[in-house]
């Protein structure tokens, strides 16, 4: 297996919230699918089947995130919101989100 390379951090809550499936097509436009499943230690079969489910493990997202250069916190936000079961659990997890976000943005905006 080639080497493969953690990219620079970014900060997600700089763009927009990502997904465990961002994350999958980002990293499948620069590396295979078995590059995928060594990173994560999980079988093809089981990439295959994130790809038809649309999204991958809590685990998983934080690792490939981390891979591809984002802040180990928001990888671990994306992964608790995506495996909370509930809708109403998610909606809460997921306004805290945005509430960050906001309070991020007006503290960049301020130090400009």
């Amino acid at each position: 297996m080639k080497t493969l390379n953690k990219l620079p951090s970014q900060n997600l809550l700089e763009t927009k919230m990502k997904t465990s499936l961002d994350f999958l097509l980002e990293f499948a436009e620069k590396y295979s699918q078995k590059e995928l499943a060594e990173l994560c230690q999980v079988s093809e079969q089981l990439v295959t089947n994130w790809k038809r489910r649309g999204g991958m493990s809590p685990a998983a997202t934080v690792r490939v995130g981390e891979f591809l250069g984002y802040l180990k916190a928001d990888c671990y936000m994306i992964a608790a919101i995506e495996a909370e079961r509930t809708e109403k659990g998610r909606d809460f997890l997921l306004s805290l989100a945005e509430q960050m976000f906001r309070q991020n943005e007006l503290g960049m905006s301020a130090n400009v």
